[in-house]
């Protein structure tokens, strides 16, 4: 998830202007008039106390909002819960919550994103549970489609980017470098014997001096591992 992130945001800053159309915000239609989807993700059982009222409180408070939202309700105490309220909820997802598998994911995925393409939805939000530590538990929201340039933007992202790309340099580097060693190996066959010494000498001299700006590279991205 985070890896695809990092990429999404490498491409943009390196392509800001670029349009597709998980990016389609679909300015022309109004916010009153926009379809919303929301996937709700709550519990199996009704005994995990704040954790299904925080996820339910939430999604009541974002359904407000806009009159034309749909529901994708994962786990059976909130398909219970919306069921009583007579809230209309799609029956697409009837997944257990306790025992997630890729597939699953790459249905309910196929499923939204189909949705979306198609312009039955405008926008498709998640609302879940974040746990920050073993005491602390939030309830947020999401937005998932379309996606929006400015959250692959941060200060943090940009950082990050930055240092994936110098470690994906530093193996191109080494490799540019064993073969221009290489190939100046095989020059050498060219020269008179007496003249060997000579070539080699140069070709040491300028090796060191690459393999040196290699290496402040390599201590660049290391530093920057450490102050993260």
């Amino acid at each position: 998830f985070y890896a695809l992130q990092s990429a999404i945001s490498r491409v943009l800053r390196h392509v800001p202007d670029i349009e597709h159309k998980y990016f389609n915000e679909r300015p022309e239609i109004k916010p009153e008039e926009r379809k919303i989807g929301y996937i709700v993700v709550s519990a199996d059982k009704g005994l995990a106390g704040a954790y299904n009222h925080n996820i339910f409180k939430l999604a009541e408070e974002q359904i407000a909002k806009n009159p034309h939202t749909q529901l994708f309700v994962l786990g059976e105490v909130g398909r219970r819960y919306f069921a009583q309220k007579h809230m209309d909820v799609d029956t697409t997802f009837r997944y257990t919550v306790q025992k997630p598998t890729r597939h699953r994911a790459r249905v309910i995925a196929e499923k939204m994103i189909a949705l979306y393409l198609d312009g039955n939805l405008d926008e498709v939000h998640i609302i879940y549970t974040r746990m920050v530590n073993a005491a602390t538990m939030v309830a947020e929201s999401k937005q998932l489609l379309p996606l929006k340039k400015a959250t692959f933007s941060t200060q943090i992202q940009l950082m990050a980017d930055v240092h994936q790309e110098e470690i994906e340099m530093v193996p191109s580097a080494h490799e540019v470098l064993m073969t221009c060693w290489n190939k100046s190996s095989n020059m050498a066959l060219r020269f008179r014997p007496v003249q060997w010494p000579y070539f080699f000498q140069a070709r040491e001299i300028a090796f060191n001096s690459a393999s040196a700006a290699l290496s402040s590279v390599i201590s660049s991205s290391c530093r920057l591992d450490s102050d993260q």
